[in-house]
């Protein structure tokens, strides 16, 4: 709308934006299926309560299993979480976390939402990932474009 298009950041070409991280439900899932989600269950009460996720979004993490796997047999057995979102866009930030690139994927009717990464101090590259996978490494900042549009 226009008055949340007057109050952004203005963008300038090969910079990041500063965005104050607005909209969208993110939520972190394990990977690894009903015999990960037991092991997992054991462990600690946030364990639990991941395990509890898995259980319940068991079909999700299959089929990017199944995508993944299409496409680098070798990181679909090495992931440890998926990450499913609905309108995101986040600030620049660094997964603290990762130990590797991570595949994005992008669906729904939209335009913009690609995924912006700092290539090296001075450059941010564009990654497409509307109906596409892209590798992107997630120790590098990075965040989610504005768009508009229905985008998970």
């Amino acid at each position: 709308d226009d008055a949340s298009e007057a109050d952004a950041a203005p963008r300038v070409a090969g910079r990041r934006p500063a965005l104050d991280g607005g909209g969208g439900d993110e939520s972190l899932l394990p990977s690894g299926g009903a015999q990960h989600a037991e092991r997992a269950a054991r462990e600690s009460a946030k364990a639990r309560l991941a395990a509890a996720k898995l259980r319940r979004h068991a079909r999700i993490f299959d089929l990017a299993f199944e995508i993944i796997a299409g496409v680098d047999a070798e990181f679909a057995g090495e992931y440890t979480a998926i990450a499913v979102t609905k309108q995101f866009e986040g600030s620049p930030h660094i997964d603290t976390e990762n130990v590797a690139p991570f595949y994005g994927l992008a669906l729904g009717d939209f335009t913009g939402g690609e995924i912006c990464v700092e290539s090296d101090a001075l450059e941010v590259t564009q990654v497409e990932t509307r109906r596409r996978l892209g590798k992107i490494d997630g120790r590098f900042p990075h965040w989610v474009a504005p768009h508009t549009g229905e985008r998970y």
